[in-house]
Order: C-alpha cells, then structure tokens, then sequence
C-alpha cells in the first residue's frame, strides 16, 4: 500500500510539469506549422517573452512619466493590465477550431474575404476595423482570418478579469480603457500601440468602441486612430493598411438587452439587472432552439471591403500628422474614421431580416405575404441600385427565411392570410431595419 501511494504521490508531483513541457512543444509545432505550412508571419512581437515586452513598455515610456511625477511602477502596471501573452498552442489548437465550430452550429455562416489577400500584405502593418453589432463579432471575426493572419484584438477591460483576462491575453489580444482619463495611462497605451505598428501586429479594433445599441453606426472613437497615426513616417517603416470588415445577422443574440440599455439611457447596469437578463436570454434561447432547431439565429455573414492604406491617403491628401498641431491631427483623423465607418457601412451584408422588417413597418395595415414579396422585391432593387451588399436576392426566398424567424420569435403574427406586427415590437424590428440605414443613404 506503502508503495502504491508513493508512486501517486510522484505522479501527481510529475504530471504538471510533463503537462507543460508538452503543451510548449504543442505551441512550438503549431507556430512552425502556421509559419510553413500556413504561410502565416506570426508578429515578433507575440512571440516575444512578456518580461521582455514589459521592459520595453516600461522603459519606452519611463521619461514622460518622469515629468509628470509617475514611478516606473505605476507605468509596468499598467503595461501588464493591457500587454498580451501569445499562447501558440491555445491559439491554433484550440480557440480557432472552436470558433470555426461554435459560429457554423449557431448560424448559417458565409465568409467572404472579397479577394483581399493579407499575405500580399506581409511587411505592412495590418488593422482590421470592423462594425460592432455583437459580442459574437470576435468569434467570427476569428474564424474567417483564421488560416490568414493570427489576429490581435483591442478588448475592452469588461473582460480583463481573473477568468477572462488570462484566456484573452493568450490569445495574443490587448486590453484598453476605453474611457480612462488619466494621462499616465494613455501614454502607457500609445506607447504599446506604436510598438504594435512597429512589430507589424496584425489588430483588429471595432472603431465604435462598442456595441450598437439601436442597429445603427455609432460614432466613431479615434483614440486609438490617433495612437497609430500621429508618428507616422511615409518614408520609413511598415504602412498601416486598414480592413475594413462587417458582419451581418439575422439575430443578435443580445438585441433586447441592448435596447434595454438604451431605454436606460446607458450606463453600466446594476448586478441585479444582469442576473436578471442573464437569465431571462438564457431561457429564451432555450426554448427558441427546443421550438426551431438548429438554424433558429438564422443567416451570418462577414464580408471584407476595399483596403486602405494610409501611406497613399496620407499622400493623396498631402498631409503628415507629426507636423500638425493637435486640433488639426485630431480633424485628420477624425475625416480617416469617417471614410473608414464609409467604407464599412459599404461592405456590410444586408439579410432577410432586416430587409423584412424594413418592409414591414413600412407597410399597409394588414398586408398579404404577395404584398411582402412585392414590397421586398422592390427594396432588393433600390439597394442594389445602391450598391449594396445582399447574400439573398430572391424575393421570395427573403420573405420566406425570415418570417420563419419573426414567427417564432412571435415579432409577428399571422391571421387571416395577413401578417402584422405583435403589439409592442415594433421597436425589435426598428433595431433590424436600422442595418439598412447606411446602404439606402448611400447616394445620400
């Protein structure tokens, strides 16, 4: 007996470290796969040691702390709240295939990356600006660069906590207070996101800062922009090519809590009223995919745009933000988001939702599905005529995928051979119909 639980005891001593030793060489073949096999170039500075970066961070931004009094303490603080901590095996061999995975059993999925070729691309620093309708948009987002490019997302600090916070930092993404007023912070921030530039980390950041919580495009935040921008050599290092991405959905997971939070006026909620809704969407999911099975969110899908580089609009414009003052970078910049919020309204996919509830509250009284047909028909047309994006032309194929889902969520109601919309949701299909906003102002 004596012996059996020696030979435990040694095991459990052993088995951690055995554990790690081969998830480093799992880390270590999945890079050189990514590297070779892939064609992937994986940034230097993901694959260099934390200590390492911290030094840099830290010492990088040690002299403007000086002068406002700040100790290299406060500043390696910070620098370890927001610096990533690539984990290549947690990368490839699990969050990829998961998100693959996750995204194709919940929707219809459909990846158009538009011919855009990131590889072509090596050498330049790459940004991915995306619209942000759901907390989703990263999972997808991942999954179509995946066999791409290894992606840096800007995280919001909701998700820098003990359980999240590990798990995000070793998928190689960073963390950002977005509304953090304090100017030793900041400088700690533009430091990082300039060495990100300089390393040629690939980011991907939702210039909206956060989620739209009535369906329509948020104004932008440049902060970041800024960071990127305002020490940028024409002459001298990597371009910044910005992506511009969008997804589109005929659900959103989060919808009523959203306009929730918008008929609150917004705000962070109160614990109670997140258990509250916790609870509530969790159930309600539930009984939606009891009742509609497996397609019961419906269509996806995420479309790449036009890419821009900033070397040529910079050139094109004839400007160089270092020699501007402050108020003259911070209205360049801001022109750049508007073209980039432009190009991503361009790009966004219009579904038969959104199409549907357009039609819908623009309707007659009671009218007939021939009536909605018609009346999709004709929407198809003016979009199109804008140039937009639809995955689904046929009118009837539009009507009939997305009264499925209106009728199950009972948005809508049938009677007679006459659909109407059930008293008090007009506001839902609002928050559907807004994604069309942008594409019929195109002209504008």
């Amino acid at each position: 007996m004596g012996g059996a639980l020696a030979v435990l005891a040694g095991t459990a001593l052993l088995a951690p470290p055995i554990l790690r030793r081969s998830w480093r060489k799992l880390g270590k073949y999945a890079t050189w796969e990514a590297n070779h096999r892939l064609d992937i170039e994986i940034s230097p500075l993901l694959l260099a040691s934390r200590e390492k970066l911290l030094s840099r961070l830290t010492w990088g931004s040690l002299e403007p702390g000086k002068r406002t009094g700040v100790s290299p303490e406060v500043l390696e603080g910070y620098a370890r709240e927001m610096l990533p901590d690539f984990d290549p095996a947690l990368y490839f061999r699990v969050a990829m295939p998961l998100a693959g995975r996750l995204s194709r059993l919940m929707y219809r999925m459909s990846l158009d990356a538009g011919g855009v070729n990131l590889r072509a691309l090596d050498g330049e620093s790459v940004v991915v600006v995306m619209s942000h309708r759901s907390n989703l948009d990263y999972v997808i987002l991942a999954h179509l660069f995946d066999g791409r490019a290894v992606l840096s997302f800007a995280a919001g600090e909701w998700a820098s906590g003990p359980v999240l916070g590990p798990l995000i930092r070793g998928l190689g993404s960073y963390f950002v207070r977005r509304d953090s007023g304090d100017p030793t912070y900041r400088r700690a921030l533009e430091r990082f996101v300039r060495t990100a530039v300089e390393g040629r980390l690939t980011q991907a950041i939702f210039l909206e800062g956060g989620l739209s919580r009535d369906g329509l495009p948020r104004t932008p935040k440049i902060g970041l922009l800024d960071y990127m921008l305002r020490n940028f050599e024409a002459d001298n290092g990597p371009d910044i090519v910005f992506v511009p991405t969008a997804a589109g959905y005929d659900r959103i997971l989060e919808d009523r809590s959203l306009l929730d939070i918008a008929r609150r006026g917004g705000g962070r909620p109160s614990r109670g009223w997140l258990l509250r809704a916790t609870a509530s969407f969790v159930l309600g999911n539930i009984r939606l995919h009891v009742r509609g099975g497996r397609y019961y969110l419906g269509r996806a899908v995420v479309e790449v745009g036009q890419p821009l580089s900033f070397r040529e609009y910079a050139a094109a414009r004839a400007i160089d933000l270092r020699t501007l003052d402050r108020e003259s970078r911070i209205e360049e910049v801001s022109r750049l988001a508007g073209e980039l919020m432009r190009r991503i309204a361009a790009t966004t996919p219009i579904l038969p939702v959104p199409l549907l509830s357009h039609v819908l509250l623009n309707a007659g009284q009671e009218p007939t599905r021939d009536d909605l047909e018609m009346e999709t028909r004709d929407l198809i047309l003016e979009l199109q005529n804008h140039d937009a994006r639809i995955p689904v032309t046929s009118a009837k194929d539009v009507v009939e995928e997305a009264l499925r889902m209106l009728l199950l969520r009972k948005l809508v109601v049938r009677k007679g051979g006459v659909y109407k919309i059930t008293p008090g949701q007009s506001e839902v299909l609002r928050y559907y119909a807004n994604a069309l906003v942008p594409g019929l102002k195109a002209d504008g």
